[in-house]
């Protein structure tokens, strides 16, 4: 394994993102963590050098759970609505 963990986690795409607080942003994107196909929602932040850069704040999903989390989501997004109303 590499001395920075390519070996372990690969970037397949980034899928796309939402502004958060204090210029930073929520990147959702697929990836291979070991080899297994993962869903990664993580927070990036400009670095000095002005380049957008992950933290380590996220999390990481098998495949499996997709739809799973895209039913969670949409329910999310309407018990929102509903507290906004």
């Amino acid at each position: 394994m590499s001395a920075n963990g390519s070996d372990v986690f690969e970037v397949v795409r980034e899928v796309g993102s939402v502004p958060t607080s204090g210029g930073a942003k929520l990147v959702a994107r697929l990836v291979n963590v070991r080899n297994k196909p993962c869903l990664d929602f993580r927070v990036f932040v400009m670095n000095s050098a002005g380049e957008s850069v992950p933290t380590r704040r996220g999390l990481c999903i098998a495949n499996a759970h997709a739809r799973t989390v895209a039913d969670l989501a949409a329910k999310l997004a309407d018990a929102a609505e509903k507290e906004s109303e």
